[in-house]
Order: structure tokens, then C-alpha cells, then sequence
């Protein structure tokens, strides 16, 4: 079971790590990546976290207490080095972003479309887990809404081509869209071409299925993907 004492160690060597990347000459390529995810991420959990701790303990009148804290905290003065073993365990991980413009064609309502967001972090090389987010856009469905976990699995084809296989499992809602208490799954197929290393562009297709109605809907999509790489350390 991991402790504070071990998480708060973490986060200190995290600090030491963002400034090591930035001195160290193997990893000029990837410093401006550990910036955005490595210290980015880790000192606005921490920050989230510290703050509601203190609000929690101390009150809405001390949230000051609790700033000047975790300025403290995340001050390079408690950066820990990594040690060796750190070293040898840094790991990078391929994240994507997507932006979509959906086609939903019920069989029940007329047509109306959607756009949305999904964030991609990939287990291994193919295997990824992410959640998406959308919103309908025309069609007269205004303040429908759709979330979703997704599992996906990426199959290359080529050195630029790639098909995408995933499976969402989430609610949606609003709008007059009939999907009743909104738990849904949505099975979706694309096929995309990757330009460069960074930007990937994707045509879909996929089935909305409502479980809780016998609300359907055929979905029809195009997408461009941002890809990044982020550097971290594992929690053991």
C-alpha cells in the first residue's frame, strides 16, 4: 500500500526529474514533452488535492494556508535526485487527442450530428484506454450529450496506415433523444492515415446502442488525432 510519505517522495523527485530533462543532452527531444506532462501533470493533481485537503482541514477562510503549503512543497528547494533505479525506470507513454464530427442516423428521430473530444493513453504499443466527450450540434437535439470510458486496440497496416477498433461504454442524454435512463455502448471501426509522427486523420463507423431503449442509431465520423509522447516515472 503506498503512504503519503511515498507519494509526497514522488512527486519531489518528479520536480528534480522536469529539471534534470531540461540540463541533459540525451534528452533535449523529448524535455519540452516532460514539461507538458510530467511536471504539468503532476503539480496541478497535487495542487487540486493539496487544496482540497486544506479547505477540508482548515476551512474556506484558510485556503491561503494551504497555497502558500503547496508553493512550499513544489519549491525546487524539496526536489529529491532521482536515483539510479529511477533512471532506468523512466517510461514514456503515447497519448492522443481527437477531435470528432459525428453523424448519428437514428431509426426512430430524424439525422442530427455531434462533435466531440476523446483522450487516448496507450498501455502498450496497441492496447489504449481513453473517454470521450460530445455534444449535438444540429439536427434540433440541442443539450444532448454523450461520455464515455473507451477500450480500443490500433492495428497498423502500414508505416502510415492503421485501423482503429474500440468499444465505448458510457450514458448520454437529452435533446428528445429517446434513450430512456441512458446507459449506452457504442462499437466503433476507423481507418486513418498518420502524417508525420505528430497528426493523424480518421473516417469511422460504428453503431449507437441504447440498453436501457430500443433507441439505435448508425454513426458516421471524421476525426484529426494529435499524438504525444509523455516521459514518467512509475509508482512501485
Amino acid at each position: 500500500m503506498m503512504f503519503m510519505g511515498d507519494k509526497v517522495e514522488h512527486s519531489l523527485k518528479m520536480t528534480h526529474l522536469f529539471w534534470w530533462l531540461s540540463e541533459n543532452e540525451d534528452f533535449k527531444v523529448i524535455a519540452s514533452e516532460a514539461r507538458q506532462s510530467t511536471f504539468l501533470d503532476t503539480w496541478i493533481a497535487s495542487s487540486q488535492t493539496l487544496l482540497a485537503m486544506t479547505k477540508y482541514i482548515f476551512g474556506q477562510a484558510q485556503q491561503v494556508v494551504g497555497s502558500i503549503f503547496f508553493f512550499l512543497l513544489s519549491s525546487l528547494l524539496f526536489a529529491l535526485p532521482l536515483t539510479d533505479t529511477d533512471y532506468k525506470n523512466l517510461q514514456k507513454q503515447k497519448r492522443v487527442e481527437t477531435l470528432v464530427y459525428e453523424v448519428c442516423k437514428p431509426q426512430q428521430i430524424p439525422e442530427f450530428s455531434m462533435l466531440g473530444v476523446q483522450f487516448d493513453r496507450f498501455l502498450t504499443d496497441n492496447l489504449y484506454l481513453g473517454g470521450s466527450a460530445y455534444g449535438a450540434v444540429s439536427g434540433g437535439r440541442g443539450g444532448y450529450a454523450l461520455g464515455s470510458f473507451n477500450l480500443g486496440y490500433v492495428w497498423n497496416l502500414s508505416q502510415d496506415f492503421f485501423v482503429d477498433g474500440k468499444l465505448m461504454l458510457g450514458g448520454s442524454g437529452g435533446g428528445g433523444v429517446p434513450v430512456k435512463g441512458g446507459l449506452m455502448i457504442q462499437p466503433m471501426l476507423s481507418i486513418g492515415y498518420q502524417f508525420g509522427k505528430e497528426v493523424q486523420l480518421r473516417i469511422g463507423y460504428g453503431q449507437f446502442i441504447a440498453l436501457d431503449s430500443d433507441y439505435r442509431a448508425e454513426i458516421f465520423n471524421i476525426g484529426i488525432s494529435f499524438i504525444t509522447q509523455h516521459l514518467f516515472l512509475p509508482i512501485y
